[in-house]
């Protein structure tokens, strides 16, 4: 059963620990650009609390991956389904 760890605001080593260990991580505004920018495209995850909209996040992941708006979106998509299996 995949583990995927909400909130996750640690850096890139700490991502890549989890990673090695089959867990993954969900990313949220407050999470370390450094980490965003450095997860890998199939293990990408992205999440929201509170008052921010999803857009904000994907927005921010866009912007820090220096990639579209639709291909974060197209990546959310992806890896959600392969998580679930759909």
């Amino acid at each position: 059963q995949p583990w995927l760890v909400h909130g996750f605001r640690g850096g890139p080593v700490q991502m890549a620990q989890l990673h090695s260990n089959g867990i993954l991580v969900s990313l949220g505004l407050k999470a370390d650009p450094l980490t965003i920018k450095q997860v890998p495209q199939e293990r990408l995850f992205l999440e929201t609390d509170g008052n921010t909209l999803i857009s904000q996040v994907i927005e921010l992941a866009a912007t820090v991956r220096n990639e579209s708006i639709s291909t974060i979106q197209n990546l959310i998509i992806r890896n959600n389904r392969n998580l679930l299996s759909l």
